[in-house]
């Protein structure tokens, strides 16, 4: 999520087959989810916003989210086409589910539309 700034906030919407989740980082963070809420813990929404901030798949808190889609989105379009043409041949990846991978290319799509809309064509 960012603000109008086009800043990252700091929260995460992190969307599974088993809901949505609001991770937020920082002193004050959490996880809306069941397991976090009850445990006080680290849980696996936590470690995957984490892993997916270190790993240069979704911004880093503060980040001008501008700046990161200009660098991203050519791997981003690149994953796209991938995956439509695994839906498209029927040549879903071992282990890949072809349902959850439609739903990515949505997800994608629309996140990239989002994307150049609010910033012109990167």
């Amino acid at each position: 999520m960012f603000d109008g700034d086009g800043e990252a906030t700091g929260t995460y919407r992190v969307v599974r087959s088993s809901g949505t989740y609001r991770v937020t980082l920082g002193e004050d963070g959490g996880c809306d989810c069941p397991d976090s809420r009850h445990r006080d813990a680290t849980c696996k929404h936590q470690r995957r916003v984490a892993r997916e901030i270190t790993d240069g798949r979704v911004p880093n808190p503060g980040e001008e989210v501008h700046l990161f889609f200009a660098d991203t989105v050519p791997e981003i379009r690149g994953r796209l086409r991938d995956a439509r043409s695994a839906l498209e041949t029927g040549q879903v990846p071992a282990g890949a589910d072809a349902s959850e991978l439609s739903e990515t290319v949505e997800r994608f799509e629309a996140e990239l539309t989002k994307a150049v809309d609010k910033y012109g064509a990167l």
